[in-house]
């Protein structure tokens, strides 16, 4: 009923068990160019520090002189662009000079919301739930960002969030901030 799949050593090649041959030639193609898109959009690069120092990462965003990168396995750093070597000021800034990479209407973000009522629970000390919401950019050209924005409106709509042991804001500030990040990421997809 289920298939196999091992890999022959000896061969050097797949042997697939089973009817669903077909099925697993699928998945397989599919794995493969799925990361191939993904890879070739967001390509990881090794970034190298002014001391030397290395990263394997992709380029997330560039806020003023802050810049964001993400390892493989999802961890974001949010660090200033003088950390980098020479060259990897040159590169972010030759790829972030195109427009497919600026916002055409960047709307700021209400960072100070975010900060006063989420950091101590999705902040640089605690990340619950995988989420820190204080290394988002000011704009949020980047899906992924646009993501977890959503994220922060789908928790004040539902009223989840903040926790009701936190302190909660005002019925007016919770609109506004909802208003601003729909119409954020609104813009962000035009």
């Amino acid at each position: 009923m289920f298939s196999f799949a091992c890999f022959d050593l000896a061969h050097l090649e797949f042997v697939v068990r089973s009817s669903m041959r077909n099925v697993f030639l699928l998945v397989v193609f599919s794995l493969v160019f799925g990361a191939k898109c993904f890879s070739d959009e967001f390509p990881l690069r090794t970034w190298t520090s002014s001391s030397g120092q290395q990263i394997e990462a992709r380029l997330i965003s560039k806020s003023g002189d802050k810049l964001t990168v993400e390892r493989s396995d999802s961890k974001q750093f949010l660090f200033p662009l003088t950390l980098l070597s020479k060259q990897d000021q040159a590169y972010v800034r030759n790829t972030l000079e195109g427009p497919v990479n600026q916002p055409v209407h960047p709307r700021a973000m209400p960072h100070e919301f975010v900060s006063k009522y989420c950091y101590q629970c999705h902040g640089a000390e605690k990340q619950k739930a995988d989420r820190r919401f204080d290394m988002l950019s000011s704009t949020i050209a980047d899906f992924r960002e646009q993501e977890l924005w959503q994220e922060v409106v789908d928790q004040l709509n539902l009223g989840d969030m903040p926790p009701e042991d936190e302190s909660q804001p005002s019925e007016e500030e919770r609109l506004a901030v909802i208003e601003l990040i729909t119409n954020g990421i609104a813009d962000a997809r035009e």
